[in-house]
C-alpha cells in the first residue's frame, strides 16, 4: 500500500462508496418496477468489481508495469459498458435508468479534482492531471445542477444545452482516464516521467481508473443514449 496521508486514502475510499450507491440509487429510483429489482443484482456485481481490484492492488498486480495488467480493467469496463449501451435485448434497462441522478452523480468529479491536487502535492500523480493544468473536470461537474435544471424544463434549445454539457464530459472524463492510463509508470508511460502517477497503480487508488471513471463515463452515456433515444421516439 502507498504511503499517503490517511485523510487522502479515506477521501479515496469515500469517493468510491459515494459513487457506488448513487449509481445503485440510479437503477433502484428507475422508471421501470423490473429494473429496479435488478438494483440487487448490479449491486453485488458492482461490489464484487470493486473487491477483485481492490485484491489485485493489495497484491501489487498494477506494479508490475506489464501493459496487459494495466489495460485489463480499462478493456474490460469498456467493454461492459459498450456491451449494455448497445445490445438491443438491454435497451429497456438502460433507458429506465434515473437521468437526473445520473447527471448528478458528475458532483463527484469536485472530490476527485480534490484528491488529484492533494496526491500532486505529496509527487503521487503529476499536477497535468487536476485544473490547474488543463482539466476541466471540476467545472463541468459544477455545471450539473444547471444541466439538471435544463433537463426539466423539457424543451429543444434546453435539451440541446444539456446533450452538450453530457458531450463534453465524457470526452473530458476520457482524456483524463487516457492521461491516467499514459502517465502511470508502465511500460506504456508517454508523459509525466518527472511525477509518475503512482497512486493509480496502489490501493485505493487503482479505484479511480477501475472504478470511479468508468461509471461516470457509462453514466454519460447513458444519459446521451435516453435523449437521443426520447428523440426517435417524439420525431
Amino acid at each position: 500500500m502507498l504511503e499517503i496521508p490517511v485523510g487522502l486514502t479515506l477521501t479515496l475510499v469515500l469517493i468510491t462508496i459515494t459513487t457506488y450507491l448513487l449509481f445503485l440509487f440510479a437503477v433502484a429510483f428507475a422508471s421501470d418496477k423490473k429494473v429496479q429489482r435488478s438494483a440487487t443484482t448490479v449491486g453485488i456485481v458492482v461490489l464484487l468489481w470493486i473487491i477483485f481490484q481492490s485484491t489485485l492492488s493489495l497484491n501489487r498486480w498494477y506494479m508490475d508495469r506489464k501493459t496487459a495488467h494495466l489495460l485489463f480493467p480499462y478493456i474490460t469496463t469498456a467493454v461492459i459498458s459498450l456491451g449494455v449501451l448497445f445490445i438491443p435485448a438491454i435497451k429497456g434497462w438502460r433507458n429506465a435508468l434515473n437521468i437526473q441522478l445520473l447527471m448528478w452523480m458528475q458532483l463527484i468529479r469536485i472530490p476527485i479534482e480534490i484528491m488529484l491536487w492533494w496526491s500532486a502535492d505529496f509527487k503521487q500523480s503529476p499536477s497535468s492531471l487536476t485544473l490547474a493544468f488543463g482539466n476541466p473536470d471540476a467545472i463541468i461537474a459544477l455545471c450539473a445542477p444547471i444541466a439538471v435544471w435544463l433537463l426539466g424544463k423539457k424543451q429543444k434549445t434546453s435539451d440541446n444545452a444539456v446533450l452538450v454539457w453530457n458531450y463534453a464530459g465524457l470526452i473530458s472524463l476520457l482524456v483524463l482516464w487516457m492521461r491516467i492510463l499514459f502517465s502511470a509508470p508502465s511500460t506504456l508511460q508517454l508523459t509525466s516521467f518527472n511525477a509518475p502517477n503512482y497512486l493509480m497503480v496502489h490501493f485505493p487508488g487503482s479505484w479511480v481508473p477501475s472504478v470511479i471513471i468508468p461509471i461516470l463515463l457509462f453514466a454519460h452515456a447513458v444519459v446521451i443514449r435516453q435523449m437521443h433515444h426520447c428523440r426517435t421516439k417524439e420525431a
